[in-house]
């Protein structure tokens, strides 16, 4: 059985058999890096040339983004009580239809007229 760390304050992690990225932008990174490493910086550079991207960003950096806050509009707060709703759930199943009532519920709490 093999043993995994976490490090959630990075980009992405290459640890040889077992690559792995943080999300969606960081995969382009992950994707770059692989690239590079299997045919070189020139043709990375020019895959991130052509996806509009930076072309090398490392793996060990940290995340830009932050913990997400609220915009103050309720939309933050909206998003917040579906998270807390579909956390306190996971032991059973989540339908769409169960997150658009609980989004609604909590635009109306928030007292946002555009019935989300």
């Amino acid at each position: 059985m093999r043993r995994l760390k976490v490090e959630p304050d990075v980009l992405y992690v290459d640890e040889g058999s077992v690559l792995t990225s943080a999300g969606k932008g960081a995969a382009l990174d992950l994707s770059l890096h692989i690239v590079r490493n299997d045919y070189g910086a020139a043709v990375a550079n020019e895959l991130a040339r052509r996806l509009v991207v930076v072309p090398h960003r490392a793996g060990g950096q940290a995340q830009f983004a932050g913990a997400p806050l609220s915009r103050g509009d309720g939309v933050g707060n909206t998003l917040a009580a579906l998270h807390e709703w579909a956390l306190d759930r996971l032991h059973e199943p989540l339908t769409v239809q169960g997150a658009v009532a609980r989004i609604k519920r909590a635009a109306d709490e928030d007292g946002d007229c555009t019935g989300a």
